[in-house]
């Protein structure tokens, strides 16, 4: 006799509906999980591959070389006539075409004509080599003055950082980067000589002080060549050069100023005088 209720049929049917359902649910669980699993772990990939935002790449700073005379004399009150030679770097200073060396160079030749302005001397130039003067110039011309710059530039405590580069598949490759302390230090030789003959009648060295300058490349390169980073405008190389630069260039002009001295001038003016008699005999 059968009981009232669910037939056995429907009863066992249900329960094989409900064990169904069951283990498609279960199987739903576990693609969600895995779908989150992939999301997350395709998060962090993304994440570690994405390189961390910077506050913006730095920029080369405009070196500010600028000198102005404290006192000026009457123009042409003193009867001495310099030719200006451009000043120049050691042939063995290998980094002289660079900034802010090449700069600070082409500003001392402005300034030092200033100067020589201001204590009141004629000038002509500045010229790049006495080549460059014509006959006249040279016939009203007393002082040849010559500046050469000598600047000691030692990168022994520069580290050259190298950093190698795997390619999968393709060729790998070093780059290289650098940091450290470069210690500077030098003089500027000032040097005048008669304009005929050219025979060295004068001559003033003024020291450069020693200098400690930290950098820090923000390039990479792909030889280990200290030259590269100045011929990029790397900033975290020039830049901290260019501020020991603009603290050495006003004490340098100001010794310039100093040493060219009127009264000294005329001492050295008499004997170019004496010199200049004896080929105009």
């Amino acid at each position: 006799m059968q009981r009232a209720g669910w037939p056995a049929e429907s009863l066992l049917e249900l329960l094989t509906f409900n064990k169904k359902v069951m283990k498609e649910k279960s199987t739903f669980v576990k693609i969600l999980f895995s779908l989150a699993g992939i999301l997350v772990f395709g998060g962090l990939f993304i994440a570690s591959d994405t390189p961390a935002k910077t506050q913006g790449t730095p920029t080369v700073k405009v070196a500010n070389f600028t000198y102005t005379p404290d006192s000026t004399s009457k123009a042409k009150s003193h009867n001495i006539a310099f030719a200006l030679i451009n000043p120049s770097y050691a042939s063995a200073f290998r980094f002289s075409g660079y900034h802010p060396f090449n700069d600070f160079a082409k500003a001392m030749s402005q300034d030092v004509e200033q100067i020589i302005v201001a204590r009141g001397y004629s000038i002509y130039g500045p010229f790049s080599t006495t080549d460059e003067m014509v006959y006249g110039d040279k016939k009203n011309c007393d002082l040849l003055l010559y500046i050469d710059i000598e600047p000691d530039f030692n990168i022994q405590n520069v580290k050259c950082n190298s950093n190698y580069h795997y390619i999968y598949g393709g060729n790998s490759y070093y780059s290289y980067s650098y940091s450290g302390t470069i210690i500077m230090n030098g003089k500027i030789n000032m040097t005048v000589k008669s304009m005929w003959g050219e025979q060295k009648l004068w001559v003033k060295s003024i020291p450069m002080e020693q200098r400690e300058i930290s950098i820090a490349s923000v390039k990479s390169y792909s030889e280990n060549n200290f030259q590269l980073p100045f011929a990029s405008s790397d900033p975290g190389v020039v830049n901290p050069v260019v501020d020991a630069m603009e603290q050495y260039y006003t004490s340098i002009m100001m010794m310039i100023y100093a040493h060219l001295d009127p009264e000294e001038m005329a001492d050295v003016k008499k004997q170019a005088d004496e010199i200049k008699k004896t080929y105009q005999k």
